[in-house]
């Protein structure tokens, strides 16, 4: 199977968010480039419609509403596009997760009683109650965002209350889960959050963070460059694409289109990390020029029928690459298996 055999799409609807989450991308990621992020995203109805099409949404299973910077709610046609899409593809299932935060009261009472009739699932990333939600959901408001999730609610909405547990939180899991069968959520679910750290806290916020524009990276040799990127590597597992065993591609804020909202972030070229400059050299310096995912230049099709997808990608999955540490650090990251 290959990406072309998708039956799921991982859509970022926007790069907007009022949050400051200390683990999220827009905070130690771009910090005083948010804004540029924001004028840059280009989703609006118009341009959906013309990705989106019957034909596509026909063949889809599902819709998953999520990405790396922004929240599906800061686009503001989201119930008005739902109707559309139903009425093209009413077996699709949509997951959306959100802070619960943005949009006025009369789109969550629309969403709800739109969705009622259909498949699908929103996930409020609530992490604690009133006094503990905004130490890590900063710039959340928790009133509004449970009265959100009441309106979708009791509009027919199916809500899943998301906890990740944190140890200023987790304190409170039982007295939340209460709160969340009491307000008729459909589900409670306590999650541990990614990465090896207890919410980061303590970090300044985003407009206080120095922008991501490392050019350190660029003075190393590719050989130094390895050393750094895959000291800790274990080179005895193997990788296995989550995308493509779950068929589904990603498309961004900037209507790009990736394997994974993983490899979309090493593949943003406006700022460095030490893999961004490994995807840079590895792929952009390589040849392949920066738009050749960009829908606004190319066709869906066209874009994963291109050799980066057909050809670089695969290969770099194959026990050879690994040994001559030509594979891409996310993936081995995230889909490196232990071999048997």
């Amino acid at each position: 199977m290959s990406f072309e055999a998708f039956k799921k799409v991982h859509l970022e609807l926007s790069s907007e968010c009022q949050a400051a989450c200390p683990a999220c991308s827009r905070v130690y990621d771009y910090s005083r480039h948010i804004k540029n992020r924001k004028e840059d995203s280009a989703w609006n109805l118009k341009a959906l419609r013309k990705v989106f099409s019957k034909e596509l949404l026909s063949e889809l299973d599902e819709l998953f509403l999520c990405g790396n910077y922004g929240d599906p709610l800061a686009f503001n046609d989201l119930s008005l596009w739902f109707e559309e899409i139903y009425s093209i593809n009413p077996r699709l299932f949509t997951m959306i997760h959100t802070n619960g935060g943005l949009g006025k009261a009369s789109t969550w009472g629309h969403l709800g009683k739109t969705l009622k009739y259909f498949g699908h699932e929103i996930k409020f990333s609530l992490d604690g109650l009133e006094d503990t939600n905004s130490l890590y959901r900063r710039g959340v408001n928790w009133n509004q965002a449970l009265n959100n999730a009441k309106l979708f609610i009791e509009n027919g909405g199916k809500a899943t209350w998301k906890f990740l547990e944190f140890t200023h939180n987790k304190h409170q899991i039982e007295k939340a889960r209460k709160l969340a069968n009491d307000l008729g959520f459909c589900h409670f679910e306590v999650r541990k959050p990614y990465g090896d750290h207890d919410g980061l806290i303590h970090l300044p916020k985003g407009s206080d963070l120095n922008p991501n524009l490392q050019t350190d990276f660029s003075k190393l040799s590719e050989k130094e460059l390895n050393q750094e990127l895959f000291k800790s590597h274990d080179q005895t597992k193997e990788i296995n694409c989550q995308a493509i065993e779950e068929k589904m591609i990603y498309i961004d804020c900037d209507q790009r289109v990736w394997p994974c909202c993983w490899l979309a972030q090493d593949g943003d070229h406006r700022t460095r990390t030490i893999k961004r400059e490994h995807f840079y050299r590895k792929v952009y310096e390589a040849g392949i020029p920066q738009d050749f995912n960009h829908l606004n230049t190319n066709s869906l099709e066209e874009i994963l029928f291109h050799p980066f997808f057909q050809e670089m990608l695969p290969s770099s999955w194959k026990k050879e690459s690994l040994i001559s540490l030509s594979y891409f650090p996310t993936c081995f990251e995230t889909c490196g298996k232990c071999s048997s």
